[in-house]
Formats: C-alpha cells, sequence, structure tokens
C-alpha cells in the first residue's frame, strides 16, 4: 500500500499530461473537414489608362515615354476665346496597340476622357501629362473635355 501511495503523484503527472496530449493533438477523429463553396473567378478588368508621368511647364518638350506608339494631344483653349478643341480631334489604331499619350492643356483646365474605355485624365492650366494605354476592342470611341463639353473628338480602334 506504501508503494502505491508513493507512486501516486506519478499517476497523476501521467494522467494530465495524456489529456493535455490528446487535446493539442485533436482527440476528436471523427471530424470530417467542410468543404467552403469557391466564388467564380472575377471578370477581367478592363486596360486602365496608366499615368507614366506630369509636369506643370507645358514648353518642357514633354518626352514620350513608356514604349507604346508616341501620340501628342493638346487641350486648345485658343487663347481664351472658348474655341474649345482636341488636336488632333480624331485618332486611328489598332486593337492590341499600345500608345503612349503626352496631353498638354493650353491655359485652362481640360479632361481627356474616353467614358467607354474608363480613361479620364484631368489636367491643369499648363500642365502635361503621359499615360499609356492598350487598346483591346474594336469601335469608335467618343472622346470629351468634361469641363467644355462642345470639345469632342473620336477614336477608332480598327
Amino acid at each position: 500500500m506504501r508503494a502505491l501511495v508513493r507512486s501516486l503523484p506519478l499517476i497523476l503527472v501521467l494522467a494530465m499530461l495524456t489529456v493535455a496530449l490528446a487535446a493539442a493533438c485533436g482527440a476528436d477523429d471523427d471530424a470530417t473537414p467542410t468543404a467552403s463553396p469557391q466564388s467564380p473567378p472575377p471578370p477581367p478588368a478592363r486596360p486602365q489608362a496608366t499615368a507614366v508621368q506630369s509636369q506643370q511647364d507645358s514648353s518642357s518638350g514633354g518626352s514620350e515615354v513608356g514604349g507604346g506608339t508616341p501620340i501628342t494631344v493638346i487641350n486648345e483653349d485658343i487663347g481664351g476665346s472658348g474655341a474649345y478643341a482636341f488636336n488632333p480631334s480624331s485618332l486611328t489604331f489598332k486593337v492590341g496597340e499600345t500608345v503612349t499619350f503626352t496631353l498638354r492643356s493650353e491655359s485652362e483646365f481640360h479632361t481627356f476622357t474616353i467614358e467607354d474605355l474608363a480613361i479620364d485624365e484631368s489636367l491643369e492650366a499648363g500642365e502635361t501629362k503621359v499615360l499609356n494605354f492598350t487598346f483591346q476592342e474594336a469601335g469608335t470611341f467618343s472622346l470629351v473635355c468634361l469641363a467644355h463639353p462642345q470639345m469632342t473628338g473620336t477614336i477608332t480602334v480598327q
């Protein structure tokens, strides 16, 4: 009996260790993992215009960067006369073509907005911005200055 009383603390320690190990190892072996429903992948994103550089001085030469076909578009406000125009106002590109636009604003705030292609760049007076865009779908797209709705143009992608 005396031997049993002496080994009782050892038996209790071993019992506690066994319980602790069983809890840590996940004694619930009958549990099966539940499969979570997978959501469908999101639709591919439309190409976005990527701004490359912006500068405040329109007389700085505005070198084209970005590796695409270089196109300069001037947002004209001919001497404050109210005769607003994109120059050029009609542009044609091929599907898959990457274009590096250099956008220049003369002496007023303008935008270069092609809503159907998710392009919307704003230019402060005298500002130049360079952006890249890859045309991925054919069509004719309206170009507009949101600040001067009569200032329009078209972009044709073949």
